[in-house]
């Protein structure tokens, strides 16, 4: 098997280019979506090579929803737009933790309400010990594994793991 080195994306430049993407993206709110800037950005923490990482910026305002990308998906022939299936980064947990924060703040929702509640009945949990509820969710307490058993990274694919 060949060894490939794959650059690694500095976390303060993906925090910065997505903290910026998501203030232009809020700056302009109702107005034409400043795809420039944002792709600029998304290039700068990407880097100039392009030779594997790529980053989707996904932005939904008054206007509707914009896909920006910058790069390459690391996989021959898998463009990297928005019907592309990818991982997303570790910023997100943050975020959707606030986001239930202000849902349980609305009472939209209870931190104790089980996950099963808001599942199709075809879902099943394994549960152990009693219902996995949103606020296991957000903690990571609820002994769910980290990704899907059908989910195969893309560099996997691309036989470059």
């Amino acid at each position: 098997m060949t060894s490939h080195k794959i650059p690694m994306l500095h976390r303060r430049d993906f925090v910065l280019a997505s903290v910026g993407a998501g203030i232009l993206a809020v700056g302009g709110a109702g107005a034409a979506t400043p795809a420039e800037p944002i792709r600029a950005l998304l290039k700068q923490a990407v880097g100039e090579g392009q030779r594997v990482a790529g980053m989707i910026a996904v932005i939904a305002d008054q206007a509707g929803t914009h896909t920006i990308t910058y790069g390459s998906s690391g996989v021959p022939g898998l463009a990297l737009d928005g019907d592309a299936v990818v991982e997303i980064g570790s910023i997100t947990k943050v975020l959707t933790a606030l986001i239930l924060a202000d849902m349980v703040a609305r009472g939209e929702v209870s931190f104790d309400d089980p996950v099963a509640h808001y599942l199709p009945s075809s879902v099943t949990l394994h549960e152990h010990g009693g219902p996995i509820t949103l606020l296991d969710l957000a903690t990571y307490t609820s002994g769910l594994p980290n990704t899907p058993g059908n989910f195969t990274p893309p560099l996997a694919c691309a036989g470059m793991q």
